[in-house]
């Protein structure tokens, strides 16, 4: 199994946390497409910067497990756009087998 590590934000780009349906839906969405998830505790703070704006974050992780990431890539492909549709994201961040992608 391939541990696949989903970072999710808590709020938007102006600081407005996003309301526990956005959640609900993403952790329904890796039901239906993986069948289990995980959420690791606490929360991950991290910070970009774009065009001199420097952005300022805090995500939450989750975490599915997949037989293989040929096997799984399309669902995998499918759960990161839906997360950035859900929380109008242009990118999230994902990581597994010690690489990470902003896709």
């Amino acid at each position: 199994m391939i541990e696949v590590q989903i970072l999710i934000p808590l709020n938007d780009n102006t600081g407005n946390s996003y309301p526990d349906v956005n959640h609900d839906r993403f952790e329904g969405e890796l039901l239906r497409l993986f069948g289990a998830s995980s959420l690791f505790p606490g929360v991950v703070s991290g910070q970009w910067i774009s065009n001199s704006q420097v952005y300022r974050d805090a995500t939450r992780v989750y975490v599915v497990a997949v037989d293989g990431l040929i096997a799984k890539g399309d669902a995998l492909r499918s759960l990161v756009t839906f997360a950035k549709n859900n929380y109008s994201q242009l990118a999230i961040y994902i990581r597994y087998l010690g690489v990470s992608e902003i896709l």
